[in-house]
């Protein structure tokens, strides 16, 4: 039986837990392909210290959601959304790859959806990405301004400035005209390479 958790509901109702379940977060993560690969967050001390300070602040808000979902004792998936006014943020979702083929990730954003917008003061849920996972849901896009801060060293003038050049030249004028057909391949070889498991809907 799948279950989601009710813990210590907050003022809004939403699931608020405190910090303590982080751990266990990134251990889900840590268990499966990212941390095969070396993209875990417990991979990298600074992305660790990064996603601790963020948890652990918006928890001393009052504004961390987790969403769970438990086989019996088990955690198959779990999201950190964090409130920010009226809009629930999902930052970070992982998932238990052996239950991978019954999509768990799938399953896991119906959760978040359902329970977001069964909140009148929210007005939006971002999922802070264009994976072509969530393009199931047929999400609508903002328009954002992506926003670079960029030493003033000489060495960041000529070594990061380039790239940050390069990178938004590549988005907006390169990656529209690359064909859809070469974009899946390209993800398919890539998921080869870091051993990531194809989704349920690809199998």
């Amino acid at each position: 039986m799948i279950l989601t958790s009710t813990d210590e509901l907050g003022p809004a109702g939403f699931s608020y837990l405190s910090a303590d379940f982080l751990p266990q977060f990134l251990a889900l993560e840590a268990a499966g392909w990212k941390g095969c690969c070396g993209g875990a967050i417990l991979n990298n001390p600074d992305s660790l210290a990064f996603h601790t300070a963020l948890v652990e602040n918006f928890a001393a808000q009052g504004r961390l959601v987790w969403h769970r979902i438990w086989v019996d004792d088990t955690l198959v998936g779990a999201q950190l959304a964090l409130r920010c006014n009226r809009s629930l943020m999902l930052p970070k979702y992982t998932f238990n790859e052996d239950f991978a083929e019954c999509r768990v990730g799938t399953l896991l954003t119906e959760v978040t959806l359902r329970d977001g917008f069964a909140r009148p003061e929210l007005r939006e849920i971002n999922p802070m990405s264009r994976a072509q996972a969530h393009s199931y849901w047929h999400m609508p896009e903002e328009e954002y301004v992506d926003v670079h801060l960029v030493s003033r060293a000489a060495k960041a003038v000529l070594f990061q400035l380039p790239r940050v050049w390069l990178r938004k030249a590549y988005w907006t004028h390169i990656r529209p005209r690359v064909p859809e057909v070469v974009r899946k391949l390209h993800r398919q070889f890539k998921r080869r390479g870091d051993r990531k498991p194809k989704r349920a809907a690809e199998i």
